[in-house]
């Protein structure tokens, strides 16, 4: 796989820092990462070295954070 090319899309769930569960996508196009979350949200990042999955899981709940705010 090029690294321009799409990875399938991933589905998410994690627990917020409230206890209330988060649900969202992932995709990592060309080293970088986005998470869609259900209410259409999005965050960005440039994937490093950590677990793809792990970084989609912060960002989550990252987005969970700026909804409450």
């Amino acid at each position: 796989m090029s690294l321009g090319s799409v990875m399938e899309e991933k589905k998410l769930r994690v627990t917020g820092v409230d206890g209330k569960e988060l649900s969202g996508t992932y995709t990592v196009i060309g080293g970088v990462i986005t998470v869609t979350a259900e209410n259409g949200q999005q965050l960005r990042t440039q994937l490093g070295s950590a677990p793809a999955e792990t970084v989609a899981k912060m960002l989550l709940r990252e987005l969970a954070r700026q909804r409450t705010h």
